[in-house]
């Protein structure tokens, strides 16, 4: 029995007597399956070898408590949403959590969220170009205030929820400072270019 590489953890699967199937354990670290090996291997020697048992922690739902904004998002939208939202809003959110929200948090552990992360996630998108989607013009406009304020309220709902799951203890987005609104000048036709 050896450790097998399976993503980023180290799996080993074993056989135990009264038991059809196999069972199979992951750790984090070769070294940690290992150590497991030769416990196994030792209760084995002695005769007092007995499976893990599974305890509550090891359900599923716990296995989830570290999960990234990415996966946080996925199941949000799949529970949250298509009771809570119509067609027309399912497809905004939908829209703002693929192109403005993922590509720059998707990968971060909602337990590492904070709200400095917020701010600077915030104050770097004024300079991001907008996504233009099929059948609009391609134009050169950066994202605009509102798309700030529509994703922020997004991702605040999303993290509302996750506290309410337990992921979180605290939502980081309810203390986030939003980019100020600069208004620019217009341009005013005069009398003369009126006429």
């Amino acid at each position: 029995m050896r450790p097998r590489k399976k993503g980023q953890q180290y799996e080993i699967c074993y056989r135990c007597p009264g038991y059809s199937k196999p069972i199979y354990e992951r750790f984090p670290t070769y070294e940690a399956a290992n150590l497991r090996v030769a416990q196994i291997e030792y209760e084995k020697s002695i005769g007092e070898f007995r499976p893990p048992k599974q305890t509550p922690i090891q359900t599923k739902r716990a296995q989830k408590k570290f999960i990234t904004v990415s996966e946080l998002l996925d199941e949000y939208v799949q529970v949250y949403g298509p009771n809570h939202w119509g067609d027309s809003f399912l497809s905004c959110s939908l829209h703002r959590i693929e192109h403005y929200i993922k590509p720059y948090l998707g990968n971060v552990a909602v337990k590492g969220l904070t709200t400095h992360d917020l701010d600077l996630f915030y104050d770097s998108f004024q300079d991001k170009p907008a996504v233009v989607l099929k059948g609009y013009k391609k134009t050169d406009a950066c994202v605009s205030r509102s798309v700030i304020e529509k994703t922020h309220a997004l991702l605040r709902s999303v993290l509302n929820q996750a506290v309410i799951w337990e992921y979180i203890p605290s939502n980081p987005a309810l203390r986030v400072t939003l980019p100020k609104y600069q208004p620019q000048e217009r341009a005013v036709w005069s009398a003369g270019e009126a006429q």
